[in-house]
């Protein structure tokens, strides 16, 4: 990605020996408290502040005036990219580096235009941050570790300054395995080891300190007997199941405790192999899960208890409807309801995902990429922390994409435009679908709602092409004028039959009614044909001066 310098900045201006004065910005105390051990142990950097989300930072930056601020792009009140705009225009001598979960060439693009320095992702924090800083202090951008590596030149080190910097690694490396193993005790999972045939080898202290099971082993034929006898032959056949075939485990059971009661244990095993591919040894981990069963068990009666009501409610709500005149408006009504609904626990649940999964991921990630270095190269451990590493990574790309379609946090953020290219970009690369996007560059950031809308229509009409069209091609044509905007989404394949597009033109199809009622409730309207393709063309009214959103939502946070 090239990107263009900027005038040199107050960084380049500083002293060789002066501290880079910094404020760190997350709504995430875990990352802060890892970002800020990471930095202090650099002696050139001082940390001056710490700020929950933009309007804090904008007002920690006006009283602190920092050299530098470590911006996080999805927070609550004023995300990232504008609080950088802000920022940028309050203290034009403070420059900001992009620190964010998301791996998103766009989302570089518009931290770019945003003014930021730099862009690092954190899921390779420990790696790039660092680097980032330093190319700041040499008036260079810092974007491009961010995208696929590329070949770069290596700089010459003075061989003092290697001395120099091998002893802050070696300290460094000690404080991470201290870190590592008051990780391990502070967690609420029993850590454990097996050999190759699932006999124990050693496990931490927590297995015996906090479980107040009757048998303190940790397997063998022993750790059987507390187990609950309904769950005690499935559990073995597991075990044993993986043991042979050297596939990882997971299992829930109940286990016993020493009052004679039974708690839920959730226990995890994975296999570390020999350079031949044979397991070595077992690396397993139990926590207690016994307050989440019991959530689950009350979420599940408080669901049945809600769907009775609902019944109960829809019966009532049948029976009115049926002696109502206008039986159409108040479906269309409850259909936008519903719509709704779902709008806001797809945004609630990939808010949850990103803060809390994600970020926990994420704080482990860190903790297991400063904990690897620490690992004598001639023992397991460091294969263990290499897999455990790449099971984080593996999770966190899960959590990201499914956070990302259940409500893509560029919608918010950036606008549809910068959204709609994402989930092309993404829907292209997964699949042999090939998209002609076209996105007029008047359009702008849009009401929350309408860029909403455009971006359900555009998500649900592409995937009926992919399911049901059987073309290879898509086009997508984004457009606004004076009174509206307009999208067209349209295939080359065979096309609908006259009769199923008759009945899609009284609300039968593919997410079809959906798509209509959304349109329908900003007065616009969907139009369906079929002629050598299909083409679904929707067009939306724009009020209340839309023009001025763009730098109404500027003004409003500067």
């Amino acid at each position: 990605m090239a990107l263009p310098l900027r005038p040199t900045s107050t960084l380049d201006s500083q002293p060789s020996n002066a501290r880079l004065r910094i404020l760190i910005v997350d709504d995430h105390e875990i990352i802060r408290r890892g970002v800020r051990s990471l930095l202090e142990a650099r002696p050139d950097c001082e940390i001056c502040g710490e700020a929950t989300d933009g309007k804090d930072a904008i007002e920690k930056v006006s009283k602190l005036k920092p050299d530098l601020v470590i911006m996080d792009v999805s927070m609550p009140a004023l995300n990232g990219l504008e609080a950088t705009r802000a920022i940028r225009k309050l203290v034009p001598e403070t420059q900001v580096i992009i620190l964010t979960q998301h791996e998103s060439e766009e989302m570089m693009r518009q931290s770019f235009h945003a003014g930021a320095r730099g862009y690092v992702v954190k899921s390779a924090i420990a790696r790039d941050l660092v680097s980032a800083l330093e190319s700041l202090q040499h008036n260079e951008l810092d974007f491009d570790k961010a995208l696929p590596a590329k070949e770069k030149k290596v700089p010459h080190i003075d061989p003092q300054e290697i001395l120099r910097r091998g002893a802050v690694l070696e300290q460094e490396l000690r404080h991470s395995e201290e870190r590592y193993r008051a990780l391990v005790m502070a967690s609420a999972q029993s850590v454990w080891r097996c050999d190759a045939k699932g006999n124990k080898i050693a496990h931490s202290e927590k297995w015996t300190s906090s479980d107040d099971s009757e048998l303190e082993t940790a397997a063998g034929e022993d750790w059987l007997q507390v187990i609950h006898p309904d769950d005690r032959e499935r559990v073995l056949q597991a075990w044993q199941q993986a043991v042979s075939t050297g596939q990882p485990y997971f299992q829930e059971a109940r286990r016993r405790c020493k009052d004679g009661s039974y708690r839920y244990q959730e226990t995890r095993a994975v296999p570390l192999r020999n350079a031949d591919g044979t397991v070595r040894e077992w690396i397993g981990a139990s926590v207690d899960i016994t307050k989440r069963k019991q959530a689950e068990a009350e979420l599940e009666r408080r669901v049945e208890e809600r769907t009775r009501d609902l019944i109960m409610a829809m019966a009532e709500l049948r029976a009115e409807v049926q002696m109502r005149t206008q039986t159409e408006a108040v479906m269309r009504e409850l259909s936008t309801k519903l719509l709704r609904m779902q709008d806001e626990e797809r945004r609630r649940i990939a808010r949850e995902l990103h803060d809390s999964t994600g970020q926990t991921l994420t704080a482990l990630k860190m903790a297991l990429d400063a904990a690897r270095t620490s690992v004598d190269c001639g023992d397991g451990s460091r294969d263990l922390l290499l897999e455990a590493t790449a099971l984080a990574d593996q999770a966190l790309t899960e959590i990201r994409t499914t956070s990302y379609l259940l409500h893509p946090p560029l919608l918010d953020e950036a606008g549809f435009s910068s959204a709609a290219r994402w989930f092309v970009d993404g829907l292209v690369a997964r699949s042999q679908l090939r998209v002609d996007l076209e996105i007029a560059p008047q359009i702008g950031r849009l009401p929350a709602e309408i860029e909403l809308t455009l971006f359900r229509v555009l998500q649900e009409g592409l995937t009926n092409i992919l399911r049901h069209s059987g073309s290879d091609r898509a086009q997508v044509i984004v457009q606004r004028s004076e009174g509206s905007v307009d999208l067209t989404i349209r295939d080359f394949g065979s096309g609908i039959p006259p009769e199923a597009l008759k009945q899609t033109r009284i609300g039968k199809g593919v997410g079809l009614a959906g798509m209509r009622e959304r349109v329908s409730e900003l007065g616009g309207h969907l139009r369906l044909t079929s002629d050598g393709g299909t083409k679904v063309s929707v067009s939306i009214p724009l009020r209340n001066n839309p023009e001025s959103v763009t730098e109404a939502r500027a003004s409003a946070h500067s």
